[in-house]
C-alpha cells in the first residue's frame, strides 16, 4: 500500500490524542493497542522517507604533497 504524508500525520495525530481509530481518506482502521500503531507508523515514516533505499557516503581524505620536502 502506498502512504501519503497525509496518512502519517493522520495516525501521529491519533497516537497524540489516544484515539484508537484513524480515517484514512475514506476507509476508517481501529487498532487494537498502541503497539500496532507505532508499527503502522514506523511503517509508513520508512516507506515515504525511502530507508529502504541504501545511502553511500564518501569521504575524501587531503594529504599534502609530500615530495616538497
Amino acid at each position: 500500500m502506498a502512504f501519503t504524508q497525509e496518512d502519517l500525520q493522520a495516525l501521529e495525530a491519533a497516537i497524540a490524542s489516544g484515539c484508537d481509530e484513524v480515517a484514512y481518506g475514506d476507509k476508517r482502521v481501529r487498532y487494537k493497542t498502541l503497539s500496532q500503531m507505532l508499527q503502522a507508523r514506523d511503517l509508513m515514516r520508512k516507506e515515504l522517507l525511502g530507508k529502504g533505499r541504501t545511502t553511500t557516503r564518501r569521504y575524501i581524505q587531503y594529504r599534502p604533497d609530500q615530495s616538497d620536502r
